[in-house]
């Protein structure tokens, strides 16, 4: 009993190594050059973005600190003194960095500069360790944009002071440099290609002048050779296509005189056995049936050879 198997896609099958084999030398060469060169392209990217993203979160995270301290410490001299309202001198706090906004924890009760932040916009895990007088940093996410908090204690004045800042400008600029080097990669990968192209034919060439000589022999050219050149990478080539063409032009001449000295070594024979078949056609009515068969036999033979 035969089992029949279900009709398939015959490419499903097709290994990468026959693949590539239904490319060309040249189309190989160019396909290998634009992966080198987005493999290239794309690691120097990833490389530079992320050394650029680090850079500037470790700068942006200076500043804040610089700006943060500053600010807990103009906070702890006017809580001891006393001399205005909280809310007050919070609006008039150090705000050089955008986007800053402060949040003050004094005596149990929250202040903040803006109504959306307060209190509940601090991590609970942060929040919990300036409570316990650990200063403390961190990134976090607020309504999806992606905020930097530095947390302050001051004990000094029962009070801890929290500063949040927006990054939505650095994550702007991130988003820049990224597409910008995703276009640098492609470009990059495109070149490459190009250039794999272009070394791929001036490489191939040569191979192009051994093609057309190798059809010119085949055609009867037996003294087509090829030029030795000034490239001693192709020399060689060069060298053993035309020992090859040598080699095969002296057994082809070897091979014709070896056939013209036969030809010539048959000729006379063939020409006395031929003169004496005449005879002995011209005298068939004397032969035996028997003996005149065996004559048309030989006549056959001898026309044939000849």
């Amino acid at each position: 009993m035969s089992i029949e198997r279900p009709p398939g896609n015959p490419h499903l099958g097709t290994s990468p190594r026959a693949i590539s084999g239904r490319l060309g030398l040249r189309a190989r060469v160019t396909v290998m050059f634009g992966l080198g060169a987005m493999l290239l392209s794309v690691s120097l990217a990833t490389i530079t973005y992320f050394t650029a993203r680090q850079d500037m979160l470790n700068g942006q995270e200076s500043a804040v600190l610089r700006q943060g301290y500053a600010n807990a410490s103009a906070v702890r001299t006017e809580l001891r003194a006393q001399t205005s309202q909280v809310p007050q001198f919070l609006d008039e706090l150090d705000t050089t960095l955008p986007g800053s906004r402060s949040v003050l924890e004094h005596n149990g009760s929250w202040y903040s500069t803006a109504i959306a932040i307060g209190q509940n916009s601090i991590p609970p895990a942060m929040r919990s360790m300036v409570m316990r007088d650990m200063p403390a940093s961190q990134l976090f996410s607020l309504d999806g944009t992606p905020q930097m908090v530095v947390g302050i204690p001051v004990p000094s004045a029962n009070a801890a002071y929290f500063e949040i800042f927006s990054l939505d400008e650095l994550a702007r600029t991130l988003r820049i440099l990224a597409l910008a080097l995703v276009g640098a990669a492609v470009i990059t990968t495109v070149v490459g290609g190009v250039i794999g192209r272009w070394a791929s034919g001036r490489a191939l060439r040569p191979l192009g002048t051994v093609s057309r000589a190798a059809v010119a022999i085949a055609g009867g050219s037996l003294d087509t050779r090829l030029p030795a050149g000034d490239d001693s990478d192709l020399a060689p080539l060069a060298t053993s296509f035309n020992q090859m063409a040598d080699a095969l032009q002296r057994r082809i001449r070897h091979e014709a005189r070896f056939a013209a000295d036969v030809s010539h070594e048959l000729r006379s024979p063939l020409t006395t056995l031929s003169t004496s078949l005449s005879v002995l056609e011209a005298h068939r009515h004397e032969l035996s049936p028997r003996s005149g068969h065996a004559l048309d036999l030989l006549s056959g033979e001898l026309r044939r050879f000849q």
